[in-house]
């Protein structure tokens, strides 16, 4: 069983089941102070989101994901080359150890020519790291086109497979996609085991069958 909780005491929604989720803030101050909340990378000391999993405490921030900007869907962030280079680390570690250490006799071959043709003195690194190998590569994802649902959707997926995310944060989601575009962007992220919580300032017109609106308003009430 997983569950999210919103504190203080706001509320709380069950996601065993990949779920759409809607968390109204009518107070603008709070609003602003949880949205800075969720960008800082859901500080413990803030905690005004807990994960549950099985009725132990879950790091949050290891299982979500913040889009802050919709217009910057970066695939290739730090975050998740980092996450690349270390699954495949893992997946090929013999194959990129015999690599690197070739690369670094060849390089400190060449490095000690070059030491004697300058009279000052010059120093090496010792070692070089898989990492420098994929950086010296320029090993990314292909950035593609597409529409702002193929590329959010492709964002999200990569974020899933790389780290695991099974939440997704995200500011008035129904400003960019048409209900028949959301509908099918929830399918997409329920199929692979992720939820989605848009954060909104007023309740929408419309729901779905299955979303879960969280309500709270001006004074800081929850309503249900």
């Amino acid at each position: 069983m997983k569950t999210l909780s919103f504190h203080p005491k706001i509320g709380t929604c069950e996601l065993t089941n990949p779920q759409f989720l809607t968390f109204v803030i009518e107070n603008k101050n709070f609003y602003w102070r949880f949205c800075d909340y969720l960008y800082n990378g859901f500080p413990e000391h803030i905690g005004y989101c807990s994960l549950d999993v099985d009725g132990k405490a879950a790091p949050i921030d290891d299982a979500s994901l913040f889009v802050a900007n919709p217009w910057d869907l970066d695939i290739n962030s730090k975050s998740n080359l980092n996450a690349l280079y270390k699954l495949l680390k893992k997946s090929y570690f013999h194959e990129l150890g015999e690599a690197v250490d070739q690369i670094q006799k060849e390089l400190t071959k060449i490095c000690q020519e070059i030491k004697l043709d300058f009279d000052g003195d010059l120093s090496i690194q010792d070692s070089i790291r898989v990492d420098d190998v994929f950086k010296l590569g320029g090993l990314q994802f292909a950035e593609g086109d597409g529409t702002f649902l193929e590329r959010f959707t492709r964002y999200i997926t990569i974020s899933k497979e790389l780290r695991g995310v099974c939440l997704v944060f995200v500011n008035h989601i129904r400003d960019f996609l048409s209900e028949e575009e959301l509908e099918s962007f929830l399918k997409e992220l329920q199929y692979r085991g992720v939820s989605l919580i848009n954060i909104e300032t007023s309740a929408p017109t419309h729901t779905f069958p299955d979303e879960k609106v969280l309500i709270i308003d001006s004074d800081l009430c929850p309503l249900s």
